[in-house]
């Protein structure tokens, strides 16, 4: 016997979409992506093509999703946007997991949020020591192009022969 799989944010988040739009249309579909689409999460009408019916189109409209002709798509970067909003629709609290989830996400984004403007303060305020790195340049297609790192705090520019002299 196989252990109890545990769920992941990912199963918590679509678990609060589908209900979400379930209880707007119960005739949509609502799916995880497979493969190279997972993380995506897809919406299906009911129509033979999977096309969406009136009151589907209604109901995605109603919840602000936008809508092909057959199929509405949330992306890994988007979801929880649309997971707070079917929360509020549904007028329920979030998960305790995903909710630690978020928290943690935030933690992180403001800690690299942090570190980015303190790397760009002390490249402002850096008195440069200027090596030229063995790349090559693609862009701008010029042959003399080079570039040049700071030894200090890695700050990297494109130099080219004109700007030089």
């Amino acid at each position: 016997m196989s252990p109890k799989r545990v769920k992941t944010t990912y199963d918590y988040e679509i678990a609060i979409i589908r209900k979400a739009l379930k209880s707007l249309a119960p005739t949509l579909s609502v799916r995880k992506g497979r493969g190279t689409a997972y993380g995506w999460i897809d919406i299906f009408g009911s129509g033979r093509f999977r096309e969406f019916t009136e009151k589907e189109k209604r109901a995605l409209e109603r919840f602000g999703l936008p809508h092909g002709v057959n199929k509405a798509v949330i992306s890994p970067e988007s979801r929880r946007y649309w997971v707070e909003k079917a929360a509020l629709l549904l007028d329920i609290e979030l998960p305790e997991p995903l909710k630690r989830a978020y928290e943690e996400e935030d933690r992180e984004r403001e800690e690299a949020r942090r570190r980015m403007l303190e790397l760009k303060r002390k490249q402002e305020t850096c008195d440069h020591e200027w090596v030229v790195m063995p790349y090559k340049v693609l862009f701008p297609s010029d042959p003399d192009a080079e570039v040049w790192r700071c030894r200090k705090c890695g700050l990297e520019k494109i130099v080219t022969k004109r700007q030089i002299s």
